[in-house]
């Protein structure tokens, strides 16, 4: 690889190195980025959903033009216990109007972000790694990609949870394995009137994502996902890793394929997939470090974006990504035009990412919590039994006359301790 200095390489063709990319190049500077994969998108596992609020900055009239699936209008959350169902479903349709999400493939819409960045000037290079970073002085000067430097003023580091460069430029220490979720995802295949009748859906502007907790996940803590797409259902499964590690080493017969493979196999999740047919199966690592293991947003002549640093929100409603890289792409390509025209490219010039990124940090910050509630071994067994139980004897008729609602509700909430109850409680309030 021979090419000129450029102002800023980007590695990672993600959402978030695109964005950095597209407000660079649109600013009239010199912009190469880098992408492992064959081509954009085609490394992407997790993303499904996409909150539009961070693109619409990039695009205002989005969708418009972009290639995505359908717009979420409908939303279930569901408890699963056994072959009991407990749901409660939430439908909006002027969210339609409002364009609030869409479900995605990731291998579609990223091409087409990604052709919209070659479109503002950038110039994007293909199944290309790079090996490390060109460090002089204490500044990061440029990437090494197979043995050749290639040279910039800045480096835009949106490669993903296992970034090396991250550590390599100073930002991170090494994580442990707490610090990460495991997602995995399968794809299933079926006729689209299928999809928009098993999901109660009403063409092709409208579209269902369902979030289920339950004994699927054996205790490990985590839950399950369904986003409806055009003609495909992408189904997820997102663990804490250290969870599932703890998990598996009393349970040697455990592993990620089960848990998947469970969930699809419960009856209101089999159900909706019968007769589909799988055509993608995927996992990676989600980096959701703790605040102290979070990393440095920016160093001298570089900056991280997206899952590189760590960026993700669990609120236990919604698990979120794309829309935070999104938004810091837009950050760090609007703190690298400033760099550009002061000529300095120090960390206290960086420091501005930092500043533009403070609302989000604080999100992720309100929000860190979640898992102290979501890795509650309760949440998985005794609270799905007891609240089935409950609604069974309240929906069944027996030969004993039927008790009232609150004498019902006392006698199966003994199961579980006051003091469990006011903790658990306590604990739910605090975190979500």
């Amino acid at each position: 690889m021979s090419l000129e200095k450029f102002d800023a390489i980007v590695v990672g063709a993600g959402v978030g190195g695109l964005s950095a990319a597209y407000v660079m190049a649109k600013a009239g500077l010199n912009v190469l980025v880098i992408e492992r994969g064959v081509k954009p998108g085609s490394k992407n596992v997790v993303g499904g959903r996409l909150y539009t609020h961070s693109i619409k900055k990039l695009f205002p009239n989005f969708p418009d033009g972009a290639i995505v699936e359908r717009p979420v209008t409908k939303e279930l959350f569901g408890l699963i216990w056994k072959d009991a169902t407990v749901t409660f479903e939430f439908t909006d349709k002027s969210l339609v109007n409002e364009r609030h999400s869409y479900t995605v493939l990731r291998a579609k819409f990223d091409a087409w972000f990604a052709s919209e960045v070659e479109k503002a000037g950038a110039l994007i290079i293909t199944s290309q790694r790079v090996d490390d970073l060109v460090i002089e002085d204490g500044f990061v000067k440029g990437i090494i990609a197979s043995g050749d430097k290639v040279l910039s003023d800045m480096v835009i580091i949106a490669e993903g949870c296992s970034s090396i460069l991250t550590e390599r430029a100073g930002l991170r220490k090494p994580y442990a394995p707490n610090d990460f979720l495991l997602g995995i995802k399968q794809v299933v295949e079926l006729p689209k009137n299928v999809i928009e009748e098993r999901f109660g859906l009403d063409g092709d502007n409208d579209g269902a994502a369902h979030l289920y907790f339950g004994d699927f996940t054996q205790e490990i803590a985590g839950g399950g996902v369904l986003y409806t797409n055009k003609d495909t259902v992408s189904v997820l499964i997102t663990i804490k890793l250290n969870s599932a590690i703890d998990r598996i080493s009393v349970r040697q017969d455990i592993d990620s394929h089960e848990i998947l493979n469970k969930f699809i196999s419960t009856p209101q999740i089999s159900k909706l997939l019968k007769g589909g047919k799988a055509v993608e199966y995927s996992a990676k690592l989600i980096p959701e470090p703790s605040k102290e293991h979070r990393p440095n947003l920016y160093g001298n002549g570089v900056m991280v974006v997206g899952d590189a640093a760590g960026l993700i929100i669990n609120s236990v409603f919604n698990l979120r990504g794309m829309d935070l890289a999104i938004a810091s792409g837009i950050a760090a390509g609007e703190t690298a035009i400033k760099a550009k025209e002061v000529g300095k490219f120090d960390a206290e010039t960086l420091s501005l990412y930092k500043g533009k990124m403070q609302d989000v940090l604080k999100e992720i910050d309100m929000f860190s919590r979640a898992w102290s509630f979501m890795e509650n071994p309760r949440l998985y067994k005794e609270y799905p039994e007891v609240i089935v139980e409950i609604l069974r004897d309240l929906t069944t008729v027996g030969l004993y006359p039927k008790a009232k609602l609150l004498s019902t509700i006392l006698r199966h909430t003994k199961k579980i301790s006051t003091s469990n109850l006011i903790r658990d409680l306590l604990i739910a309030l605090r975190s979500i």
